[in-house]
């Protein structure tokens, strides 16, 4: 994220374990979408939209 201001991203996908964080809380208040990875349950879910516009997600295979 430091060279951000050169590769202008169009969003930001950041690690559901690595959060909370202040630096994505900056960044998603410059207007940023931030998305979370990898949610697996519906738990992490609701945790994900505390902190991110929205989420990718990953189907476990029983």
């Amino acid at each position: 994220m430091l060279y951000n201001f050169i590769t202008k991203p169009d969003f930001i996908a950041y690690d559901l374990k690595a959060l909370p964080n202040k630096k994505i809380e900056r960044y998603g208040k410059k207007s940023y979408p931030i998305l979370i990875w990898t949610i697996r349950t519906y738990e992490e879910s609701k945790i994900a939209k505390q902190y991110g516009d929205s989420y990718i997600y990953e189907k476990i295979q029983v």
